[in-house]
């Protein structure tokens, strides 16, 4: 090759570069006419024979259309009318075609159990051709495993049944070898809904025993929920209620308060009296919350008449100092906290009573202990944890602790270098109520209806 850049570009010395007549003239075919010169000594190659270039294969998929046997079933929406409109069909075949006498009145079992049998046909050769195929030959081997497992057979009429292990049993021919059905077809679907809506809208465990006893779908447990699912009825009444937002909490739910300064009351007899004694065992509470019952607005409004004395108002504001709050008309879940303790008193009582009939002190002594039963309830999880304290229960804030626990040991020959008797229980006492601020109080933060 004759290139003027290649002396300077390849290290000649200074005095051969200028003397060399490349670099400075060029080549010397340039000097002489364009027709003289010679031509590219490069050669085209074709693009086949470079190793560079990928060979490219072309894929070519074969597609062959299924015909579609079943397409005329698609204008069935009930089993019912497809079973009867095939039946009708076969019966006018045998009149006209077969010149067969049939019967004119209403369709027989046998033209409806022929009539279901020729729908099964016309699915399977629609959905199971390569295993019509395999069946067909003398040695067949059944592809996949998994229907293979079925052990699948053609019976006398050339329909593909399941084999199984209860020949010997004493169900039915259908019950022991069903017929072979897909999954995903017409005729399943409207198979799955007939037996649904017939056994008035059951489960899946109902509807694929009931299926069984003629038919096995395969993946059956798949297709039934499907058919379910879909079921308007099914979903309107398994509808979950929108659950509505909870309130806030009372001041009385958290804040470290004695106990029974805040109560809830519910129909309870003769009012005076009830308030006598709960006043006499627990104190004046500060706030009293109550429903709207008759019973309550009846007192409300004669102490409202005998308060416009101001003599009678004076006398009694100064001895009972309580304040009295109503839950909303129609509005029972404000009272919900004591509502589901009556409902824990009751549970007991049903259980223990029975069909019995108790004096009034073996009822008063029941109560009691059923009471105390409740307030030896855990407030918080019980924790497994040996080493753990014990779960805070409504005794802890009586008595010190559950009103049925094991009575403590005597203590009071503790050393004076340790704890006395009184400070051991004024931290008793102050953890009872930092425990219930860390452990109980927590827990009321979600809007969970038992919370409320």
């Amino acid at each position: 090759m004759d290139n003027p850049a290649d002396p300077s570009s390849r290290g000649l010395l200074p005095d051969d570069l200028v003397a060399c007549s490349l670099h400075w003239k060029g080549p010397s075919f340039l000097h002489s006419l364009e027709e003289s010169w010679p031509g590219p000594l490069v050669q085209s190659l074709n693009p086949h024979h470079l190793p560079e270039v990928k060979t490219a294969s072309a894929c070519v998929l074969a597609v062959r259309e299924v015909p579609n046997c079943d397409k005329f079933l698609l204008r069935f929406s009930s089993w019912s009318r497809l079973q009867r409109a095939l039946a009708y069909a076969l019966r006018f075949i045998d009149r006209v075609i077969v010149k067969r006498p049939t019967n004119a009145d209403v369709l027989t079992l046998d033209e409806l159990q022929r009539a279901i049998r020729m729908a099964v046909r016309v699915t399977q050769r629609t959905h199971f051709q390569e295993l019509l195929q395999q069946l067909a030959k003398h040695n067949h081997i059944v592809t996949p495993p998994t229907m293979a497992q079925l052990a699948p057979f053609l019976d006398h009429t050339g329909l593909i049944r399941i084999g199984g292990r209860l020949q010997r049993s004493m169900l039915t021919d259908d019950a022991k070898h069903p017929y072979l059905l897909p999954k995903e077809s017409h005729v399943t679907s409207l198979l799955i809904t007939a037996f649904h809506r017939r056994f008035f809208h059951a489960g899946p465990k109902l509807i694929i025993a009931m299926l069984r006893q003629e038919f096995w779908v395969v993946s059956c447990r798949e297709a039934v929920r499907r058919i379910i699912f879909k079921c308007v009825t099914c979903t309107r009444h398994k509808a979950l209620h929108p659950t509505p937002r909870m309130g806030i909490l009372r001041e009385a739910r958290v804040h470290s308060v004695r106990a029974f300064s805040s109560v809830g009351t519910n129909y309870e007899g003769p009012y005076l009296i009830k308030e006598y004694r709960f006043i006499a065992r627990r104190g004046v509470p500060a706030h009293v919350y109550s429903d709207c019952g008759t019973n309550y607005v009846g007192a409300a409004r004669q102490l409202k008449h005998l308060f416009r004395n101001k003599d009678v108002q004076t006398q009694a504001s100064a001895h009972v100092a309580c304040n009295w709050h109503y839950n909303p008309p129609a509005a029972p879940h404000f009272g919900g906290l004591w509502e589901a303790g009556i409902k824990s008193v009751k549970f007991h009582l049903k259980r223990v009573i029975s069909t019995q009939v108790l004096t009034y002190e073996k009822l008063e002594t029941l109560c009691v202990r059923i009471k105390g039963i409740l307030n030896s309830r855990p407030l918080t999880p019980v924790s497994m944890d040996p080493h753990d304290f014990t779960a805070l229960k409504p005794g802890h804030f009586l008595i010190g602790q559950p009103l049925l626990a094991v009575p403590e040991e005597n203590i009071t020959e503790v050393p004076m270098n340790r704890l006395t008797r009184w400070q051991l229980l004024q931290q008793l006492h102050q953890s009872f109520w930092k425990r219930w601020a860390q452990e109980y109080l927590n827990t009321l933060q979600g809007g969970q209806a038992a919370d409320r």
